[in-house]
């Protein structure tokens, strides 16, 4: 980054750069060795054919994790948080609105601060109050588990985001800071399908984009209405053999 800027960079400092960048990706490379290995494991142990099989294993090790996700769900629900998602291992939440107050008072429905400027506010928010929210719960999986092995990370706060459906999402992603410019996270959702004509993929894409503008001010039907509403108005010039394709 200096470099790009034009600015010295000393020997030493790239020295040292390179060195931390190779443990970091050392220490990863071993985190997913290990995860790859203890899946295996449990893959082998719900195996029938295999000399691994071990019925009362998997079953613990699926009602552990369950057992687990549903004590932190609760437990947040409790302190007003909501929950968006969850699923075996990870949940997605919103904070309670009270957090929000005084960037909603500044905002004052668009007579106050830029969208921008609110929407920045907001994820700040949410990052400081889940940061929190995440020593809570690793005191409580601590105190009931007995160890301090299981733990919650924070991973990052997706603003705006959309659910199309069960483990289908897409959102931007903001982690250390706000930024709105970041690239889009998508998570299962077919823009890019096999036998999807370009048209459709045009519009998949269209919709998305439309969503996660900060100037928006549509809902996600509305956005949809109006993409189809422009595709009736340019019927003639669609490849309507691609689109019957697709729809078939």
């Amino acid at each position: 980054l200096a470099e790009a800027r034009g600015e010295n960079v000393t020997d030493a400092l790239k020295s040292e750069y390179s060195s931390v960048s190779f443990i970091d990706a050392c220490l990863d490379a071993k985190s997913l060795a290990l995860k790859v290995y203890m899946n295996t494991f449990y893959g082998e142990a719900r195996n029938s054919g295999s000399p691994f099989f071990l019925r009362a294993l998997a079953g613990e090790v699926t009602s552990a994790g369950q057992r687990n996700i549903k004590l932190i769900a609760d437990l947040i629900r409790r302190k007003g948080f909501g929950v968006k998602y969850r699923d075996t291992d990870s949940l997605y939440l919103v904070c309670p609105e009270e957090c929000f107050q005084k960037c909603d008072e500044a905002y004052d429905n668009g007579n106050g601060i830029s969208k921008e400027e609110y929407w920045s506010r907001m994820v700040n928010i949410s990052m400081e109050v889940i940061e929190r929210l995440r020593n809570e719960v690793n005191d409580f999986l601590r105190n009931d588990n007995g160890s301090s092995y299981l733990k919650m990370a924070y991973e990052e706060v997706l603003f705006p985001v959309v659910f199309t459906g069960k483990k289908k999402y897409y959102g931007i992603s903001h982690r250390r800071e706000p930024n709105f410019n970041n690239k889009l996270f998508i998570r299962r959702v077919e823009i890019v399908k096999r036998g999807q004509s370009k048209h459709f993929r045009e519009v998949d894409k269209k919709v998305i984009d439309e969503s996660m503008k900060v100037d928006n001010s549509h809902t996600l039907y509305q956005i949809v209405k109006d993409v189809l509403k422009e595709i009736i108005n340019d019927i003639l010039q669609i490849d309507l053999t691609g689109m019957v394709k697709t729809a078939v």
